[in-house]
Formats: structure tokens, sequence, C-alpha cells
């Protein structure tokens, strides 16, 4: 609902070398700007930096600049390869503006040694289905690149993601095309998503009944989190 009401800036996609696509994608269907993050949880288990946030600030660094680019959305996320992403020029969390049919030309690489995990798949993402794809002829290969031209039907958001040779993922915040100055939402899916996430609702709804899972909480907080 927070996410619905504009109150969240950024998902955490990566976290023990996982990728958490799911609630990510619906919510960028529903038509949310959301920015891709990483991060290690500790104490409880990975080490600090084993999956990283990298925000592009410019050339004038500082936390406030890596902040501010993390809300605009300009960041991927990684445990090995660095991933680069332009629609029409424009990078992550960027908004590209078009007429109805035009064309855009995306662009996307993704580059890193063996050692650290040389990219195996690069794919272009919209609406959280695989557009095109590229594979490495082998580990060897430290660098993939892929370009093409997509027509704006409709309006979409539009990220890469990498799989590695070693298993390493990356993933891109989206691009959001806007044809016409309409939603980027997934119309076609809608129905569908809008009834997945009632039924995560009623999920959690039903977990703060069950004693099992509220009895260390604090007094108050079980009929706080049910309200909300």
């Amino acid at each position: 609902i927070h996410t619905i009401r504009g109150k969240i800036d950024f998902f955490e996609i990566l976290q023990f070398r996982d990728l958490g696509l799911e609630d990510y994608y619906d919510f960028l269907n529903l038509g949310v700007k959301l920015a891709a993050a990483a991060g290690s949880d500790l104490p409880w288990g990975a080490s600090i930096g084993e999956v990283r946030t990298y925000a592009y600030t410019g050339r004038d660094f500082s936390p406030d600049a890596w902040f501010g680019a993390v809300k605009q959305g300009r960041t991927f996320v990684t445990n090995g390869p660095m991933l680069a992403l332009t629609v029409n020029g424009a990078m992550p969390g960027g908004t590209v503006r078009v007429k109805r049919n035009a064309t855009v030309r995306i662009r996307a690489r993704a580059w890193a040694p063996e050692a650290i995990g040389a990219p195996k798949t690069l794919e272009i993402v919209a609406h959280g289905r695989v557009i095109r794809a590229v594979e490495a002829r082998g580990p060897g290969q430290s660098h993939l690149e892929l370009q093409l031209d997509q027509r704006g039907g409709e309006s979409q958001w539009i990220a890469a993601r990498v799989t590695a040779s070693n298993g390493a993922v990356a993933h891109s915040s989206p691009v959001y095309m806007l044809v016409e100055d309409e939603s980027f939402a997934d119309r076609k899916q809608l129905p569908q998503i809008v009834e997945r996430r009632l039924k995560v609702l009623d999920f959690i709804g039903a977990r703060l009944l069950d004693r099992n899972f509220t009895r260390s909480y604090a007094a108050g907080e079980v009929d706080a989190l049910a309200a909300r």
C-alpha cells in the first residue's frame, strides 16, 4: 500500500546472491516508479559488499549526491558484472517521451573479468518480459553488448539484467518510456497483478492473527500493523 501511495523510493531486489523480482516487477507493472537497490543482511548472513548498489552521481560525488541518484532511480545492482543501459540516451531512472509507434534505440552492455563473473547472458526486459537477449561464446568473454530499435506501441518500463558465468547477477533500474504521456502500467496484466497483490495482503493479515508469528511483537504492534 505504501508503494502505491508513492512513499517507497527503492526496492531491495538483490541479497544473498539472489534476485527477487516478482514483487518488483508487479509494482512497476502497476505504474509505480521504483529504483533497484541491493543490501547485505549483516549480521544475519553474507558479508559487507557482497552485493552492491551503484548510483550515477555525475562528475561530483558526495553522500547527498549518491542518495539523490538513488531516489531518481539512476542505479543498478550487482554481485559481479557491471551494467549500463540507455534508451534514446536516457539512463535508468529517466523518462523518454515519444509519439505512438515512434522507434527508440536501446543500448545495453555488461562487463567483468572471469574471476569476478564474466557476463554469460545479457537481457533487455520490458514489462517483465525479455524482448531481446545475447549470450557469450564462453566464460572467457568479458564483455557483452546489445543494441536494438524498439517501436513504442505502448508505454512501458525497460530494464537490463545479466547472469554471469559463475552465477553472479546484475539488474538495472528501469527507463520509463511514455507513449503520448500515457502511464507505463501494463494494462494487459493489471487484473491479475491486483488479484495477486490482494492475496499477499490476505496472507499478511492471516499471519498477524497467528500467535506463532506475533508472540515477540511489542504491545499494540499487531493492531497498528493490521490497521495499516
